[in-house]
């Protein structure tokens, strides 16, 4: 997880259920769309909690909430078929909804973003969505969904569905591209084969330091049942979360 340092409220929560970072979105009542205060439970999940927005579960369901910067197809909004798309990845992630089921919703609704002020200068996301049987769903709201059929995927900070109209090479420092390619290189040269320490290398390689800073980042075996992860882009300690 890349984030400026101080932007958001979120931590970093784990136990015998699941390994996620929290947020806790700064929502502003007074500048949120009209009638968000008294929006339905799925609009809301976290009452003042801390919302799942990027881990794994005991059960192996991984999941997370990837700034898509531009992504302005579906604006948040209350009502119709309207589902936000961090209500999903905090109802996978609490093992409350399974990868069909999420397929069916963003299938069958509105998948929409979070409210313009959260305390995100572009609230924008996107997500990729992975269980234990090694199944890849990709969300991206305004864009649809896309169930990949190949054994990995990689995501950055540009849309994947529907291209952004200006990822030109000039924009690709903007939007990862640089980081997406290093990622998808180093995955696939590593084949089969591919280990811990060939996913952890992959972050290694791909992490920020500047603006942005890598704060988290982990890597799940689901042979072990097993986190490692590393805190502030430090790779020299490595740390272990046993479900």
């Amino acid at each position: 997880m890349d984030l400026p340092d101080g932007m958001l409220d979120w931590k970093l929560i784990m136990d015998q259920e699941c390994f996620y970072v929290g947020l806790r979105p700064a929502f502003r009542p007074e500048l949120l769309p009209e009638g968000m205060k008294d929006a339905p439970e799925e609009y809301m999940p976290c009452k003042g909690e801390y919302l799942r927005i990027h881990g794994v579960n005991r059960n192996g369901n991984f999941g997370n909430q990837l700034n898509a910067l531009g992504l302005t197809r579906a604006p948040f909004q209350i009502g119709g078929d309207s589902v936000p798309l961090y209500s999903l990845v905090d109802r996978f992630l609490a093992g409350e909804s399974g990868l069909n089921e999420i397929a069916e919703t963003a299938r069958t609704k509105h998948i929409v973003n979070m409210p313009g002020e959260t305390g995100m200068p572009d609230p924008a996301c996107h997500s990729l969505l992975s269980d234990r049987a090694r199944r890849i769903l990709i969300i991206e709201p305004g864009n649809g969904f896309a169930e990949i059929r190949e054994n990995y995927a990689v995501m950055s900070n540009f849309s994947m569905l529907i291209l952004p109209g200006d990822l030109t090479p000039e924009k690709y420092g903007y939007y990862g591209v640089d980081r997406y390619e290093t990622a998808l290189n180093m995955i696939g040269k590593a084949g089969e084969g591919f280990t811990t320490e060939d996913a952890l290398a992959v972050l290694d390689a791909v992490k920020q330091v500047q603006w942005a800073p890598t704060q988290v980042s982990f890597v799940y075996s689901q042979n072990e049942n097993r986190v490692y992860y590393t805190l502030q882009h430090d790779f020299n300690h490595i740390r272990i979360h046993q479900f």
